[in-house]
């Protein structure tokens, strides 16, 4: 007896939902689906163990094809075989060559049932090249009875009904990192800033007034953390004084220098660096810091002063303002409170790195960072396998020591896209300059605008601008853009 069990398939991964007649020796297909990938079409489908005996010298043979209206392709079928039959087909299948089973198997060997696993539940697969014509075929389950090597009897019936389902697809897409310039010299700086408590009007250091001594034991500790490191070489130091902005300008600016000098003088009789390597500076009258300080010390009055420091563009008036608002109240106040910690001193010191090795740059990674130079962390980066946690973990110290740097960002976010880390990578992108036209940006730009909002335009547009760019990448998710497009 002949059953066809027609199931229509389509391009890509199909679910299809089965009504099957009642039959003594049917094949009951319970669930399958079939999957179109690049060049070739995978079937794969779940069945029951016929409810049946066969009788011992014989078999019943459930071949799938694949046809349409002109064109066939069978698949490796499926056999229910009794004892004899059994034995039969086990000894032909002995005395094959090597040549001859490995063409067998090539073709697609039979699955082999017998009468001892009723109710037992398999699994079909097989694999065919796909050709275009297979898009509008069905598949058909043809069985036949057969006995001492003749086909005994045949019959065909149709018995399914299909509901297609489709499913989308997923593009994979290509992204490329930056690699970073080489740094012939590293150059790198630390700073510390220090409230030194002077009397006022006057640029004498006393060192026990206050909290003097506590406040220049921050710059020497600073200065001593890359003094004896033997990795770095101090190229300069430099001091700027800061004022606190009331009363003469000029007379702000003088005293802020006079007090960095009297900084310098004292840091030279504690190290042997050059004259020339330190240089005094006037920093300037703070007002950036004396909004800070208003925006969260919650005084009624801060809003007020703000407003009157964005606003009043004359230095002399805007003070003025300041002194006289609420009769002088709030000034009187903040000349206490928040004008002294204004009158402070940055110290920044200077500085080139060795430049290191692979093993050198590894053992910094961790613990100084801020030696490394982004070609270094990219070297070491790849000396990873490309999926290890350590191959990540590179790029995210990268962007995390070097926050300003596009490349940095840009790498980083690239490497959160190939861990499907989308918006941590729009965070990294986020970090870079919105006007940098590097084709690798702008690729991944077109990746997120996918990933992240579905928006199709958007990401075509950025890996048209990347394409022109010689990006080759961008060229291969256009060609996923137009797949997308296909499927819809």
């Amino acid at each position: 007896m002949k059953n066809i069990y027609i199931i229509s398939l389509f391009l890509l991964v199909f679910v299809l939902n089965i009504s099957v007649a009642n039959a003594q020796n049917e094949l009951k297909v319970v669930s399958h689906h079939f999957t179109q990938a690049d060049d070739s079409l995978y079937i794969t489908f779940d069945y029951e163990h016929p409810n049946m005996n066969v009788s011992a010298n014989k078999a019943i043979y459930y071949t799938p094809f694949i046809g349409d209206q002109e064109r066939i392709k069978e698949l490796p079928s499926i056999s229910l075989m009794g004892k004899f039959y059994l034995k039969n087909y086990d000894r032909k299948w002995a005395v094959k060559s090597k040549k001859q089973k490995r063409a067998f198997v090539a073709n697609g060997k039979t699955q082999v049932l017998t009468n001892n696993k009723k109710g037992q539940t398999y699994t079909y697969n097989a694999g065919v090249a796909y050709e275009p014509w297979m898009k509008n075929a069905s598949l058909y389950i043809r069985n036949e009875d057969c006995g001492c090597g003749k086909v005994i009897e045949k019959q065909t019936e149709s018995v399914a009904r299909i509901q297609p389902q489709q499913q989308e697809y997923t593009p994979s897409f290509f992204t490329a990192y930056i690699v970073p310039q080489i740094e012939t010299v590293k150059n790198r700086s630390v700073e510390c800033e220090a409230v030194l408590d002077f009397i006022v009007g006057k640029s004498d250091l006393i060192l026990d007034r206050n909290n003097n001594a506590a406040e220049m034991m921050k710059i020497i500790e600073t200065l001593n953390s890359i003094k004896n490191d033997d990795k770095v070489k101090v190229t300069a130091i430099d001091i700027y004084g800061y004022a606190s902005p009331e009363g003469n300008i000029e007379a702000n600016r003088l005293l802020s220098v006079d007090r960095a000098l009297v900084l310098k003088s004292y840091l030279m009789s504690q190290y042997t660096y050059p004259a020339s390597y330190y240089g005094a500076h006037f920093g300037y009258e703070d007002w950036d810091g004396l909004i800070k300080v208003l925006q969260t010390s919650g005084k009624p009055y801060a809003e007020a002063i703000i407003n009157i420091i964005e606003n009043t563009d004359d230095v002399y008036t805007r003070k003025s303002l300041i002194e006289k608002y609420q009769n002088g109240v709030p000034y009187k106040e903040m000349l206490q409170l928040y004008y002294p910690p204004l009158r402070r001193v940055v110290f920044k010191a200077s500085f080139e790195v060795d430049a290191f090795d692979i093993e050198e740059a590894k053992a910094l990674v961790h613990t100084q960072p801020q030696y490394v130079s982004l070609n270094e962390l990219y070297v070491v980066a790849n000396s990873y396998d490309p999926h290890s946690a350590e191959f990540k973990e590179m790029f995210d110290i990268a962007a995390k020591t070097y926050p300003t740097n596009d490349v940095a960002n840009i790498n980083a976010a690239i490497n959160a896209i190939e861990n499907d880390h989308y918006e941590q990578a729009q965070q990294y992108l986020l970090n870079v300059n919105a006007h940098n036209t590097l084709p690798q940006y702008i690729n991944a730009k077109g990746i997120i605008a996918w990933k992240l909002y579905q928006d199709i335009d958007m990401a075509r547009r950025l890996f048209e601008q990347a394409k022109v760019d010689g990006l080759k990448e961008a060229e291969n998710n256009l060609w996923e853009i137009e797949k997308i497009e296909n499927n819809q």
